[in-house]
């Protein structure tokens, strides 16, 4: 049996969509495509498959290695949307345990920097949109473009200060 879902998490959402995936695990439901929104499960025994979401770089020569290494821990690639990869593994006991994808604090800061920089840049060209559109005082939309560029700003920075609490909490425990 196939079962759709369509569910919205933003980017500094990851820690819950995982935690989603995986209760979808614990009801026997086995992730097998992601395109945006939209997920796609097939019906498997409960807990089968634990999943785990990385960031990945922009290079795609440091990608390929990494999923390789990966690979060889039993780790499968499920789907990707943007820079985020969505990444399973089989369950071989059926319990609840979660496989550790970061292997220490480290890495795991360094997944977060990696959202805070792609999320940056993000809310630059938000700004940048808004300067460009509120300086045309010819457009006649002008206002409200700008108002929901502005409500998009503060979603966004509101999401960058998520990230940044999280990092901090994992840099003061070092």
């Amino acid at each position: 049996m196939e079962k759709k879902v369509k569910k919205f998490f933003l980017f500094w959402q990851f820690d819950e969509e995982e935690k989603w995936l995986n209760d979808m695990s614990a009801q026997g439901w086995q992730l097998t495509e992601i395109k945006r929104t939209k997920y796609t499960f097939k019906s498997c025994q409960p807990n089968t498959y634990i999943y785990k979401i990385d960031y990945l770089d922009n290079s795609k020569e440091k990608n390929q290695e990494y999923l390789n290494s990966i690979q060889s821990f039993g780790i499968e690639k499920v789907g990707q949307t943007y820079n985020l990869l969505y990444l399973s593994m089989e369950n071989e006991n059926s319990s609840d345990q979660v496989f550790e994808l970061f292997p220490d604090k480290q890495y795991r800061i360094n997944f977060l920097n990696k959202l805070l920089k792609s999320s940056t840049m993000t809310i630059s060209c938000f700004i940048l949109n808004l300067l460009l559109v509120s300086s045309n005082t010819e457009l006649m939309l002008a206002p409200y473009i700008s108002t929901a560029l502005i409500i998009l700003i503060i979603i966004w920075l509101s999401g960058l200060s998520k990230i940044n609490k999280k990092k901090n909490v994992l840099e003061k425990s070092n």
